[in-house]
């Protein structure tokens, strides 16, 4: 007669048959689905060293193009393209931006004269208690005429830029400085800014939280009226005042933005001369590499 005792010695055997034959069947499996997943891992490995080595040697043939285009096709691109055509620095912001030194030497190696530097304060953003009513004294003081509107530092600064070439304008400048809502920096000697000179706006890129400076767009698209002017920023963002007059309409013929304005992005500083001297020929438009652009450099006049 079966006793329970074999009942439990017999299913306790079963089980350890099962258990040691898959153990047996896992080793002679494992070893070479082992074996495929370690060459499946290196050939991965070899094909993204592979990929990294050659994107690393298009960036150094880039850098070298880049380096070549700046240091042998700029000098002679640019070269007197701007011949005597004085020009003033604005800066929308407080900060001047660094990448203006790529800006400045571009258009000097092109033949222009940098006659100095408008800068405008954080008055502008109207935030201080007193900083509206100063304004409209302050703009009050040489233009009696002057409405303020429903946006006292935006239809400021269009009048400033209406004015700008005018004696009105000088002396708008002046007191704007003397009450901190603007700073120059290197003013020459005489008429200030000088008769005929050209603008250039220089526009950071921005983050999504810092506002544009008020009325920026406004002194533009007025001061493009009466003088050549060139908005331009660093980075095709949509945080700059290049890509604000991008969604504009009825531009003035005399203003160009250029959003690439950077040592990497733009060698030798081809695209900002281009730009203005698009400008100072009444054809105007967009042009660097973000959306919007008439093309990435202006076309050439007609014959």
């Amino acid at each position: 007669m079966i006793s329970f005792r074999y009942h439990i010695v017999s299913i306790m055997a079963v089980f350890l048959a099962l258990g040691l034959g898959i153990l047996l069947g896992s080793s002679v499996v494992s070893a070479p689905l082992d074996a495929r997943h370690v060459a499946e891992a290196q050939r991965y490995k070899d094909e993204r060293d592979d990929a990294k080595a050659k994107a690393s040697e298009v960036t150094g043939e880039n850098n070298t193009l880049r380096r070549r285009i700046g240091d042998e096709v700029a000098p002679w691109a640019v070269h007197q393209r701007l011949a005597g055509t004085p020009f003033v620095f604005v800066s929308d912001t407080p900060q001047v931006p660094k990448w203006r030194s790529h800006v400045e030497s571009a258009l000097v190696a092109a033949g222009a004269e940098v006659r100095g530097t408008i800068v405008l304060s954080e008055r502008w953003q109207l935030s201080a208690p007193d900083d509206e009513t100063d304004l409209v004294a302050t703009m009050q003081s040489i233009v009696p005429t002057y409405e303020p509107g429903d946006d006292p530092a935006s239809s400021a600064l269009e009048m400033l830029g209406e004015r700008f070439a005018e004696p009105t304008g000088r002396a708008l400048i002046d007191v704007l400085g003397r009450d901190g809502f603007l700073t120059v920096q290197g003013r020459g000697d005489g008429d200030w800014p000088p008769p005929g000179a050209a603008v250039v706006v220089l526009s950071q890129a921005r983050t999504e939280d810092v506002p544009l400076t008020r009325g920026s767009g406004m002194f533009a698209q007025s001061v493009a009226d009466v003088t050549p002017t060139l908005v331009v920023a660093d980075l095709p963002t949509d945080t700059s005042l290049v890509t604000e007059l991008r969604d504009a309409d009825g531009l003035p013929d005399a203003l160009s933005t250029f959003d690439a304005a950077t040592d990497d992005t733009d060698p030798g500083g081809i695209g900002v001369v281009a730009a203005l001297l698009a400008a100072t020929e009444g054809r105007g438009g967009h042009y660097g590499t973000g959306r919007g652009l008439t093309f990435v450099a202006p076309a050439p006049p007609p014959d």
